[in-house]
């Protein structure tokens, strides 16, 4: 995937704001590749989110701070309108939904493959639904760009299998975020202790 860093040369907000999209990153690569550059915030320890411009089939360009000074917009209305096209390009997609033999506690799992499955766990109205069928508080894996789990922590031997798996993932993948599980507390995320 191409990923660009840079201001937009003369592109009007209007133009632009159907292709915006949240994207999740570790803090240090906001740090490494934007040099401060990037509009981007910090949502949990290991975890952040970023804007990009989805430019087409693997190319993006991340949004930068000369970028809402062009569009006179501010980084809260940018976070707005990426969750509103993150959310609509969601619609029609469903995460798979894998049960044990009972039948109780599920675990979802998004590998859609657009690049924005970890940034799904942004969208809270689908973790609130989520977190009404699981057992236990709602623990979430992003270990890389296209992959989010959620699950009930009530099955330590599940959450253990979970947790080696996102290490795994996070340590092999092209586009690694974190290797850390979270607790998703209904408006904030905590890192799950070990």
């Amino acid at each position: 995937m191409a990923e660009v860093v840079g201001t937009a040369r003369l592109t009007s907000f209007e133009a632009v704001r159907d292709k915006l999209f949240p994207m999740l990153l570790p803090p240090k690569r906001v740090e490494s590749l934007g040099q401060g550059q990037m509009v981007a915030r910090l949502l949990a320890e290991g975890l952040a989110v970023a804007y990009v411009e989805d430019l087409g089939p693997n190319e993006i360009r991340y949004i930068t701070w000369g970028d809402l000074q062009l569009w006179g917009i501010g980084p809260d209305g940018l976070h707005q309108v990426a969750l509103w096209n993150l959310q609509e390009q969601s619609r029609p997609l469903f995460p798979v939904v894998m049960n044990p033999p009972d039948k109780k506690d599920p675990m979802f799992i998004w590998m859609v493959g657009d690049g924005y499955d970890a940034s799904r766990l942004l969208l809270h109205d689908w973790l609130a639904e989520a977190a009404a069928q699981v057992a236990g508080d709602l623990v979430l894996a992003v270990p890389e760009r296209h992959w989010l789990v959620a699950t009930g922590s009530a099955n330590p031997t599940k959450l253990a299998a979970i947790r080696r798996l996102t290490r795994e993932k996070h340590d092999t993948s092209v586009f690694p975020i974190s290797p850390h599980l979270y607790v998703w507390r209904g408006d904030r995320l905590e890192v799950l202790p070990e």
